[in-house]
């Protein structure tokens, strides 16, 4: 494998991170909790 290999596979885990944590990000922010949290201005 040259260089060109690995910069493929890390570009490709960055995205594969990327998507992941939007993914988590839209499930947390329609959490009851973090709503309430925010109605009460505390985030």
């Amino acid at each position: 494998m040259d260089d060109s290999d690995h910069q493929q596979e890390i570009e490709q885990d960055i995205e594969t991170r990327l998507q992941h944590t939007d993914q988590l990000k839209q499930t947390v922010s329609s959490s009851p909790l973090i709503n309430r949290l925010k109605a009460e201005g505390l985030i």
